[in-house]
């Protein structure tokens, strides 16, 4: 669809710019590569990386007090969010949640929070 002559020369520009960067970046890639070589890092392709298992990480077990002081002192973990409302169990929300959404939210709990309360008052319904 790109037919005119504005794309037709930005085509053509950015093919300029592949060929010139390409060649800075082969030659930054070869030095990359020649001095991991003299340190004796090992360098992989990228099909080897992919067919090798990931390792999986192991949490670090505490050396002492001195890592018990410190996990207690920061108190108990983050309380956990409600996937739905976003709101923790101490009733604050990320800081990225827009405030239109926190407002409706709020609301909406409070909505049920009443007719959850009436259903409990209310065992026999007449209707």
């Amino acid at each position: 669809m790109a037919k005119s002559l504005r794309s037709k020369w930005v085509r053509k520009c950015k093919r300029v710019k592949r060929v010139r960067y390409g060649k800075k970046e082969l030659a930054s890639l070869v030095a990359m590569v020649e001095k991991a070589s003299k340190t004796g890092v090992v360098v992989k392709d990228a099909a080897q990386v992919v067919r090798e298992k990931p390792q999986k990480i192991k949490p670090a077990e505490p050396a002492g007090e001195d890592n018990m002081e410190m996990t207690s002192s920061s108190g108990a973990s983050e309380p956990a969010a409600t996937l739905k409302t976003l709101i923790k169990n101490t009733g604050t929300a990320p800081r990225w949640l827009h405030p239109r959404r926190l407002k409706k939210t709020k609301a909406m709990q409070k909505i049920n929070k009443f007719i959850k309360a009436g259903k409990k008052n209310n065992k026999k319904y007449l209707g």
